[in-house]
């Protein structure tokens, strides 16, 4: 009985919050500037999320902080396939205060570059928490990139549980796309509808989702983007789903 009614009240929260949030992009359609207003109202709040994280050791992930602070931690499998030499240069977006990216691959030292929004926030709480970054993360938005790196510098971009964070996930995906060579990857790596899950708290403003092998955005009240179709003549686009988890890879052209 009570885990029923758990469920119908999860379910009219999420009908509440999905009402609201469908207003607001519907009331704001006419204002370009609408969604990158709510980003920077709530930006401030992925901060508290890994202060408590840090003070915590990795909270209820001790193993993930334990990986994240290893500066000997190897590249995982899954994003070892697309490296091709020990002098690829790697590019971790939104990557919070540590990348979560593993450092090693086939015995050799990765070039590794972080950035985030909340990188100079990042370096004073690590400081406060005497921990030392492997790779200092650099401040920068994932919609801003070519501000502060040349067109084609990476051979990999890679972005995990972050562009649906983003004011605008379409910039942010050309964006990568940009600084990443010619045939190099762009690789995303996120949860599918995660805003619709997290009932658009936060940062949670979109919706990642695969249909019918596409990349698709999407925010109730917003007309959905197909990125991979507005994005089809800088890269080639593959979805691979495993669970809620959804794994978009570019490669560019």
């Amino acid at each position: 009985m009570a885990s029923a009614i758990k469920a119908k009240v999860k379910h009219g929260l999420r009908w509440a919050f999905t009402g609201a949030r469908w207003a607001s992009n519907v009331l704001n359609r006419s204002n370009p500037e609408h969604s990158y207003t709510v980003w920077l109202k709530r930006i401030p709040s992925g901060g508290d999320f890994w202060d408590g994280w840090l003070a915590g050791k990795g909270l209820q992930w001790p193993e993930d902080y334990k990986r994240k602070t290893d500066p000997n931690s190897e590249i995982q499998p899954e994003i070892a396939r697309f490296i091709r030499s020990q002098d690829d240069r790697i590019i971790d977006v939104g990557a919070g205060p540590l990348t979560v990216l593993g450092k090693i691959w086939n015995g050799h030292r990765l070039n590794i570059t972080a950035v985030d929004p909340l990188g100079d926030i990042y370096e004073r709480m690590l400081a406060k928490h005497n921990v030392t970054p492997p790779v200092k993360t650099q401040t920068a938005a994932a919609e801003e990139l070519r501000k502060f790196f040349p067109e084609s510098t990476f051979d990999l971009a890679y972005a995990s549980n972050c562009i649906d964070h983003s004011y605008s996930p379409l910039k942010s995906v050309e964006q990568m796309i940009a600084v990443t060579k010619p045939g190099g990857y762009i690789v995303l790596h996120h949860e599918s509808d995660e805003g619709s899950n997290e009932l658009y708290r936060g940062l949670h403003q979109w919706n990642f989702r695969q249909e019918n092998g596409d990349f698709v955005v999407a925010s109730p009240g917003r007309p959905s983007v197909n990125i991979s179709k507005a994005l089809a003549h800088k890269a080639k686009f593959t979805c691979e789903q495993d669970g809620p988890w959804l794994t978009v890879i570019a490669e560019k052209r």
